[in-house]
């Protein structure tokens, strides 16, 4: 499927993907690693959005009231950084204007970030525990050499991140 110029990959079958043991194998060196890592980061880059996005749902769905407390808490912060380091000129005016209703913004989030701590803990636990497993499956995963097409989402995300090498 296509949208737009981003190619989607279907996603592999359950045995190719996880339950065949004997393609599983620590790598050699690190050099090894990194392209094994980014090989199966293209091949299997459809299953490794579902795994995120399940493991995203089941957490939010185990603690809900955590999970969204945290999401709050860190959109409330990073929105109020951004805006009050705006250099828009109405934002910056205001700002000149009225200094202590931005410290005053930042104190807020701030508190409610230390306030909520297990919330946002709860939060960022959901997107780094899936984003572990993948990077700890693409590492031991022994995949052939497959062509990595330049459309896919995987590599438009690897290139934007100036993760991919300079000759990929």
């Amino acid at each position: 499927m296509n949208i737009g110029k981003i190619k989607i990959v279907a996603p592999r079958n359950l045995d190719d993907f996880l339950l065949d043991k004997k393609r599983y194998e620590l790598p050699k060196d690190v050099l090894s690693c990194n392209k094994r890592v980014l090989n199966n980061l293209h091949y299997y880059e459809t299953n490794y959005f579902i795994v995120l996005l399940l493991i995203s749902i089941f957490i939010s769905y185990i603690t809900p009231a955590k999970w969204f407390i945290g999401l709050f808490s860190i959109l409330l912060s990073v929105g109020s950084f951004i805006y009050g380091t705006s250099k828009q000129p109405q934002i910056k005016s205001i700002y000149e204007d009225y200094p202590f209703l931005f410290m005053f913004l930042n104190l807020i989030s701030a508190y409610l970030v230390v306030y909520a701590l297990d919330s946002v803990s709860v939060f960022i636990l959901s997107i780094t525990t899936p984003l572990l497993i993948i990077f700890l499956h693409a590492s031991l995963r022994i995949k052939g050499k497959e062509s990595v097409s330049n459309s896919t989402a995987m590599h438009c995300f690897l290139s934007w991140s100036k993760l991919l090498p300079k000759d990929a």
